[in-house]
């Protein structure tokens, strides 16, 4: 890092006198900038955030799932509809499930489905 701390670096056309004032100017530490040239070989996304700007990360959150006949919005909506943690429903449900996970899953969505029920008469 000295060694390389002391040539001049070239950002997107700016030329800087060092790794440590490159790194000053755009708001990033040294060593993002000797990381960078090693993954990359080159400076042109240096501090700039995300090397891929998905700008619809979420399209894929809003997949429809059906589970045991019943359809949610997503598995986001499933998990918390049911009162499921997100990470572990989202793991049951995306892998193949055993059949005693299933028994379980199939009869928190009857009890979910019988509160629900419940809310409708109370509201009726």
């Amino acid at each position: 890092m000295s060694v390389l701390n002391h040539c001049p670096i070239e950002v997107r056309g700016t030329v800087y006198p060092s790794v440590k004032a490159a790194a000053k100017a755009l708001g990033i530490k040294p060593a993002s900038i000797s990381s960078y040239l090693g993954r990359r070989g080159h400076t042109d996304g240096l501090g700039l955030g995300s090397s891929s700007p998905n700008r619809n990360r979420t399209a894929h959150r809003k997949k429809a799932i059906e589970i045991h006949g019943y359809r949610f919005e997503s598995i986001r909506a499933a998990a918390d509809a049911l009162g499921l943690p997100y990470q572990s429903f989202h793991r049951t449900v995306t892998k193949p499930m055993t059949p005693k996970k299933s028994d379980r899953l199939l009869r928190i969505i009857m009890e979910w489905q019988a509160k629900e029920a419940a809310k409708k008469r109370k509201v009726a």
